[in-house]
């Protein structure tokens, strides 16, 4: 028991550092004002500063405002 414990403890913290990772990424692309990086985070509900916000929201909507017509 104790032992599947401690596989689920490693697991989690696994898991925390990815996501930390992820994040680390998306800020970098965002300070680069490369904005391909929306596609591969969209699900994920990570905010840059407000104004590279506001950029990315006029971006995605942008694009798929393309994609519907």
């Amino acid at each position: 028991i104790i032992v599947t414990f401690a596989m689920i403890i490693i697991l989690g913290m696994i898991f925390v550092l990815s996501i930390n990772q992820m994040e680390q990424r998306f800020t970098e692309d965002c300070e680069k004002q490369n904005f391909q990086g929306i596609k591969e985070y969209w699900d994920l509900d990570i905010n840059c500063s407000q104004i590279e916000n506001l950029k990315n929201i006029k971006y995605v909507n942008e694009t798929r405002m393309g994609e519907i017509k």
